[in-house]
């Protein structure tokens, strides 16, 4: 019961920020989303990365026996794998 209303608060807040992106998007017109296709595969996408990266911090929060620990460790794990993921694509 505890990581089902973890993963309802987490997946309406992400689901929120991706909105919000979207409509900044929207709003500011950006060059590269002007074409309709464009937009919609990329809120796709977003809306489809909510669930397995809500899966994936839940399974890594296992490796550790503290709280504290999680939070001090897990934040600098997540922004490595995101910067390794962005070095390799760009």
């Amino acid at each position: 019961m505890y990581f089902f209303s973890i993963f309802i608060v987490f997946g309406f807040l992400a689901t929120l920020v991706t909105l919000l992106q979207l409509s900044l998007i929207a709003i500011f017109n950006v060059k590269a989303f002007v074409n309709t296709y464009a937009f919609v595969v990329t809120a796709g996408l977003l809306l489809l990365y909510i669930p397995p990266s809500m899966f994936c911090s839940a399974s890594f929060s296992y490796l550790f026996n503290r709280m504290e620990t999680a939070q001090s460790v897990f934040s600098q794990v997540a922004s490595w794998a995101g910067t390794i993921a962005a070095l390799v694509v760009s």
